[in-house]
């Protein structure tokens, strides 16, 4: 299991939002919160002492400007690293973002690696270390809800996004079955639930794992795989 040594924070009044981001940026090695209000999020930064803070510009209490304002002429806060989210081409926003001593600005819509990108700059995390590619690969998964059939969305060397119904929890241990005609031989894998993305968000649902227990050989056939395939086409987050 991976450790977790830095701390983010994002804030944003509209849900579907955080639930994107939380899909694209809980995969990393760090702790994800997220508030919906600039009024929790001073409380958090002065209380949690994030690594990063992503803010909206436009909140209904308080904007993102002003709660950067406020945090930067903090002795106790003005180290933190504040991203601003910005309407595209909105030279207007991009000015207030600046003047607010923010350390980046990110238009809307947001192209997925650039989001990634900058919270690994800012919490001195390594980018990617794994080649993803799409697939549409059928298993069959056992947990504590039985046995039921899914489907491999895509493939990293390190693990793999499945969709199937009902969705494991977060945290367990499954078992993914793969038929003789994916491999040229029924092939049985342990894997650990890292993450999950509820069907209504932004992005596709299922559910992140991680291997813990593979023979060598599909190991191998894996990372053969994914280096023979293009890599995933990212996202775009309105």
């Amino acid at each position: 299991m991976r450790t977790v040594s830095k701390r983010m924070i994002i804030v944003d009044d509209v849900n579907t939002f955080i639930q994107h981001n939380q899909t694209l940026l809980s995969r990393k090695t760090f702790e994800l919160l997220t508030v919906t209000s600039g009024h929790e999020a001073l409380f958090r930064a002065r209380n949690d002492h994030p690594d990063l803070m992503i803010l909206h510009l436009y909140m209904p209490d308080i904007n993102g400007d002003a709660v950067c304002r406020e945090l930067k002429s903090d002795s106790t806060t003005k180290h933190i690293p504040i991203l601003i989210i910005t309407a595209q081409g909105d030279e207007e926003h991009c000015k207030l973002a600046a003047d607010a001593k923010c350390d980046g600005c990110i238009a809307k819509p947001i192209q997925k690696e650039d989001l990634v990108t900058a919270a690994e700059k800012h919490l001195g995390i390594p980018p990617r270390k794994h080649h993803r590619v799409r697939t549409l690969i059928p298993c069959s998964i056992t947990d504590e809800d039985g046995k039921r059939e899914g489907t491999i969305l895509n493939l990293t060397p390190e693990g793999v996004l499945i969709k199937t119904e009902p969705a494991p929890w977060l945290g367990d241990i499954i078992k993914v079955d793969l038929s003789h005609d994916v491999m040229g031989k029924a092939v049985s894998l342990q894997m650990a639930v890292r993450w999950t993305n509820e069907a209504g968000g932004l992005c596709t649902s299922g559910a992140g794992c991680e291997f813990i227990a593979a023979p060598p050989e599909v190991l191998e056939w894996i990372k053969d795989a994914t280096a023979s395939l293009p890599e995933e086409v990212d996202e775009v987050i309105p």
